[in-house]
Parts: C-alpha cells; structure tokens; sequence
C-alpha cells in the first residue's frame, strides 16, 4: 500500500481566551464547593475504614498502666481498643518497671480480636544489712560475698551464719521492678555468761577437755551440752554435765572438791597372789590400791603353797607408795623318774630341774611337763603335800612314735565304709614301674625311685553302688552280655575320674574336712596337696599297698608264678569270653562281670579286691616319665590333665600284662570295668 504524501502547513498560535458569555456555561468551582466535596470523600473514606477494619484489644497482664503503639498501617485507639484493616503489624508496650516488647501481629478478618501480652519485670536491687559484721550468707544454697544485689522478682532462701551466733533462714520476696529493697538481718547471740565457784578455790577448769582457767571464773560457753571438769592437785577431780541454753546466763552452785585418794602399788614374788583390802577382794599381784586419806587400811596377801601376810598402810591425801613382797613357800617333796634321762621338767612355765631327780615344790597345783627335742612331751598336774611322799613317772616318746600311737587303725568314712591307716613312715625308698626284661611290660611302665612319708587311710573296698548313689542317687552302671552291673553291693562303674573326684569332695564335706580337690562350676581343676579330705590313691600309694613287702616288690598280688589259682580273685575267667578275648585260660573265679565287692580274700593290709573285680582310677594325671635315679617323695603327679591313670586288673581284661600290679591303663571317661576306691591322709 502506497501512502498520499500531503503536505502540512503552518498556522498561528492562538490563545484560549475565557468566554464569560455565549451558550457553553462556565466550567469552574468555587472554593466552597470544593471543601464540600473533600469532606464528602474524607467522610466516604471514613465510612469505608470503619466499615472495613477490624477491632484489637491489647490486655497487658501485669499492669494497667502500658502504653501501647501501633505500626505497620493506619489505626484508630479508642479507650485501649484499636480499629485495624487485616494485614501485618508491629505492636509496641512499654510500662515502667517492665522490659519494653515488640510483637508482630496479623490482624484477621475476625471481627474483634484480643492480644494477650506478657511483659518481663526488671530485677529488683536489694540491699543486706547484716550483724554481726563477720556473718555469711548463702542465697538458695550459694554462698554470697556481695550484700548489693541485683535479682529477679522471686522469693529466695537466705541463710545467714556467724560464729558464736545462731543461724537465722530468712525467705526474702524480691519485688523486682527496678525496684531497691533493704534487708536487716540480726543474728542472736548463741551463748550464755557462765560464772563458776569451787572450794576450794583456784582448781583448773576444763570445758571438753579444754583449759578455761581456773576458779572462780566467768566465761560466756556457747549453747549446748558440755563436760565440766575440775581438777586440782590433792583433791580427787570431779566432772558434771553442764546444759547451756543461748542467753540464759548462769551462776552455777559451788562446787565442793574432795580430797584425792592415796595409790598403793603392791608387787609379789611369785606374781598372782590374792590381795584383799579391809576384807574386800581387790584382784592379783601386781595390783594398785586406792587408799582413803589418813586411815589405817589393813592389807593380806594370800596365795596357795605360800604363807600368808596381814599388815595396815596409811597414806595422806593424793599420796603414793608402792612395795614388793616375797612369798615364803610351803614345800611339798617329789620324785621324778624320767627317760630318757636328759629331759627338762618345767613346772607352771618355769625349768625346775633335769632327768631323775627329788625336788621340793611349793604347795600349790604345779602343771609339769617333761619334754626334749624330737620327742612328743608328757604333761600331768600334781599339788605337792608337807610330808607326803609323790613321784612322777615318764618314759618320752619319739614324735614318729606318739604320732603313730595316737592315729587309729581303722576308720570310717561318712558313708560308713572302713579304711585302714598305711603307715610308710620308716619303710625308704622302693620301685614302681617294671623292668624292660618284666614279661607283659608295657612302654609306659617306667621305673621310678618313690618314697612316702605321710599316714594315709585307704578304703578297704571299692567304692559300692550304694554308697556311690548317696551321692548321685540317679547313677546307673548298667550291663554286660546281659549280666547286671547295678547290685547296690557291686562296685560302681562308669563314672569317670572327674566324678569319682567329686564323690571324694562330697565325703569331706560331709565330714567337715578340708577339700582335696580344686572345683569351679561343678569342674575339678587342681588339688591342695596339703588338704586331709578324701581323694583318690596316688599311683604311689596304690603300688606300695599291693606290692611292697620286706623283701621286695611284688609281681602279681598272689605272688611271683602265673597263672594264678582258681578263685584268687575276680579276673576275667573262662565264663567271661563271649564278653571279652582278654581272659586268664583255663581259670575259673564264678563270675562273669563285677562281683559283689569283699567276695574274694583279702590282699595285702586286708584290703579287698585290689588285683581284680574292676580296675580302679588313682589320683595322678597319666603321663609317660623319663628314667630317673632321684627319688621322689609323695608324689603327687600334675594339678590337671586330659587322662588319669588306671591301675589293676578287672573282670573284663586279664591277661599277663593286666595281671602284673605295675601294669598303667588310662582314661577319663567311665567304663563298665573301672571303679575306684578312696583314701586320705590321716594327717
């Protein structure tokens, strides 16, 4: 599209010049007229914020008399109540003593709303006044240096405190506020004037135990109970409770010294004699008297197999003496007829003489004991009489011996089983183990020198069922080939060595004896080598009783030849093969398993079945020693192991090597041939 071009011309610029006249009318308005129209609008707007806002209250809880200021908009206060539009507002209050707030408000469409403003009053000053100067205070418990504080409105604890003072609680209401407050706070004293006569007159005055001074005498004594003592020199000292109450001055009554008594320290030579005082008992030599001043006091002195003295003291007042006195004795004649001949005699305590000898000994009840190094001493009571004749006769033994004398031969274990005492004592040394030339010797039968020094009790059978259930009442040793193991008289069999040592630690607790065995939570772990409870036979032991002899050392319990006779014991016979292929041929004992225990003739000691019936566990832990020419004494063996040793033969193993008593098995667990017998030192 094309556009016309025109072309533009200039005009002359004319002025709008007021027409007064002509048919337009005039345009303009008076002032009156605009004042009416501002007002109507004014009252328009006016009109549309009251239609519009919305009405807050402001409650300052604390205080009536807050200020309150609006920002953020246009409001209108009428009596407290402000007239806002909805939208977002700065609330400002401020009271005096209170913190000025800040809030920020929306105000809602709701029609009348209320804002809830909590102020925080200022902290309060508080002065203390306190008395005495020197008093302390703890404000809830903190102690305070300061007596100007500033605190928060609240009501505190305060605990003044002065020596010498009572201690005063105060509760102190802070106002807060800005607000100063003074405390006056007066302690009351916490004493009393006590004014103290005596007679006679200046005896030292102690108050629990502390000198005062000396009478008369006024002191001001703090509150409470005390001692009062006085005390002057010749006088006897008296004390007294003295109850002081905290302002309550006292002149307490004289107090009336009297004079002390006299000390009349009596000695004899011998100690121990009777002293009586004007007819009262006062006990034995060396003793002190106490005398009345200036009166004559009879004393006696009395003891038995001596003379007796009478004899008066009199001693001024806080006087002393003190004088020894020798007993003439009366003498009784006797005779001592001793052995051996370099003996001591001692009478009450003191050496009277040695060997046979007549000696002349005072009346009164002598104990006499006879003794010498290395021999068990003798002791009798004898009273000594004037003219009649007495004789002591004794014959010492050695310590071995008397040790020996006093044990007895047979005891009883608390099951009721017998045990006999093996004495070693005297016997030296001897061999266990076999030679490597011993026929049936087995690699672990090492040769080793033993000695055994100490007593011990050894059962003289293996223990039984019946006896075994008294400890473990549900124990069941079973059967073989179908032939019952489990007869109360039968020995008892599979139980382990763990269980075998814990019957033996039932038995001494039964008897009160001192455990052998080590146990932690049902488990033997050690022993205590030096313990007299019950316990198995050491390998040692088990070897001296069924081999030792004063010729020598066994072979086999009947003797050096083999086989054995028929029923020499409960070996596995020929009735025992179809149970087991380690049988003595072409013996015959009347057993297939376990016989009842005693059934066979005693061994060596009296002791029952200890070649046969069932092999028996002994105390040591199984272990393969090296050959050794040192002797050992006791042994004992380790404290723990995996396996224990087995000694004896059994009614299921019984061929030469089992037969031979050095012949070592070992295990831990319980087998239907092994049992136990127990033992223990009897010292």
């Amino acid at each position: 599209m094309t556009q016309s071009k025109r072309n533009l011309t200039p005009t002359e610029f004319q002025p709008v010049t007021q027409n007064t006249q002509g048919t337009g009318g005039s345009i303009g308005l008076s002032p009156a007229k605009v004042g009416l129209i501002l007002l109507a609008l004014g009252l328009f707007a006016a009109l549309a914020f009251v239609l519009a806002a919305k009405s807050l209250t402001v409650i300052v809880n604390q205080t009536h008399e807050a200020n309150v200021d609006v920002k953020g908009g246009f409001s209108v206060n009428f009596g407290g109540r402000f007239l806002l539009l909805p939208g977002e507002y700065t609330i400002s209050v401020a009271a005096a003593g209170f913190q000025a707030a800040e809030i920020a408000y929306t105000v809602t469409r709701d029609e009348s709303q209320q804002l809830q403003v909590e102020l925080k009053a200022l902290p309060g000053r508080i002065t203390l006044n306190l008395s005495p100067a020197n008093a302390t205070a703890q404000l809830n418990g903190e102690t305070i240096t300061e007596t100007t504080l500033e605190l928060e409105p609240a009501t505190y604890e305060l605990l003044v405190q002065a020596d010498r003072y009572q201690a005063k609680n105060v509760s102190l209401e802070v106002e807060g506020k800005g607000i100063t407050q003074e405390f006056v706070i007066s302690l009351d004293p916490n004493w009393a004037t006590i004014t103290i006569h005596s007679e006679p007159a200046n005896a030292e005055v102690y108050l629990n135990n502390i000198r005062l001074g000396a009478t008369p005498l006024t002191a001001d004594i703090l509150a409470g109970q005390h001692e009062l003592r006085l005390e002057k020199q010749h006088y006897q000292p008296t004390t007294q409770t003295l109850d002081v109450d905290a302002g309550a001055d006292q002149s307490l009554p004289k107090i009336v010294l009297d004079e002390a008594n006299g000390q009349f320290k009596i000695e004899s030579d011998p100690i121990g004699a009777t002293v009586m005082l004007d007819g009262r008992y006062k006990g034995l030599t060396p003793v002190s008297l106490t005398l009345e001043p200036g009166q004559e006091h009879t004393i006696a002195l009395t003891k038995p197999g001596f003379q007796a003295l009478e004899f008066t003291r009199k001693l001024a007042a806080g006087g002393s003496a003190k004088e020894m006195f020798n007993l003439k004795p009366m003498l009784g004649r006797v005779t001592f007829a001793i052995s051996p001949a370099d003996a001591s005699i001692t009478a009450n305590g003191r050496k009277i003489g040695q060997g046979s000898t007549t000696l002349d000994l005072p009346q009164v009840e002598q104990t006499v004991v006879i003794s010498k190094p290395g021999y068990e001493p003798f002791s009798t009571v004898i009273t000594p009489r004037n003219g009649i004749a007495q004789t002591v006769t004794a014959t010492l033994m050695t310590e071995a011996a008397a040790r020996k004398a006093r044990l007895q031969p047979i005891a009883k274990d608390p099951t009721g089983a017998e045990m006999v005492l093996i004495d070693p004592a005297g016997k030296g040394a001897f061999t266990i183990g076999s030679s490597r030339r011993d026929s049936g010797r087995r690699a672990n039968e090492t040769e080793r020198s033993v000695q055994l020094t100490r007593a011990f009790y050894i059962a003289k059978q293996e223990t039984t069922n019946a006896q075994f259930r008294l400890f473990e009442s549900s124990h069941d040793s079973g059967v073989a080939a179908g032939n019952s193991l489990n007869r109360q008289t039968q020995p008892a069999v599979k139980v382990s060595w763990q269980q075998a040592a814990q019957f033996c630690n039932w038995l001494s607790r039964r008897e009160g004896l001192p455990l052998f065995y080590k146990e932690q939570n049902g488990i033997i772990v050690g022993f205590n080598q030096e313990a007299s409870g019950y316990r198995l036979p050491s390998e040692a032991e088990w070897e001296f009783v069924t081999r030792v002899t004063e010729a020598g050392e066994r072979r086999f319990l009947w003797g050096e030849t083999f086989p054995p006779a028929n029923n020499t014991e409960n070996f596995a016979d020929a009735s025992s093969a179809h149970v087991t292929g380690r049988i003595v041929a072409n013996y015959q004992d009347g057993y297939v398993a376990t016989a009842p225990v005693a059934s066979f003739n005693p061994g060596p000691h009296g002791l029952f079945d200890l070649a046969g019936n069932v092999a028996e566990w002994v105390h040591d832990v199984y272990e393969i020693r090296t050959p050794s020419e040192q002797t050992e004494t006791n042994p004992l063996g380790k404290q723990v192991g995996d396996n224990y040793v087995i000694k004896g033969a059994s009614w299921s193993l019984s061929k030469l090597t089992e037969l031979r008593l050095s012949y070592r098995d070992y295990g831990a667990r319980g087998r239907d041939d092994v049992g136990f017998r127990v033992a223990r030192y009897a010292e």
